[in-house]
């Protein structure tokens, strides 16, 4: 099944890789491979604001961020 082949742990890569640049670069490489990828487990917390700062820097080694809404830090 093509989702089954475009699905990846999370956590799973992390241990794969030696570090979130070389995991961003490799899941680019991905995307622009296949369009797109399903991360599962992505689990970075309880704590929102520790969350968000890691999802930002998780987001950030793939690409560039947008901002969503001009003038908040809401980013695509």
């Amino acid at each position: 099944m093509l989702e089954q082949r475009l699905s990846f742990d999370y956590q799973n890569l992390v241990l794969k890789n030696k570090d979130l640049r070389e995991l961003g670069i490799w899941i680019r490489k991905f995307i622009d491979r296949h369009g797109f990828l399903i991360l599962q487990n992505t689990q970075f917390g309880n704590d929102l604001e520790r969350s968000k700062t890691l999802f930002h820097k998780f987001c950030s080694s793939i690409g560039t961020l947008v901002a969503h809404n001009p003038g908040k830090k809401d980013f695509v």
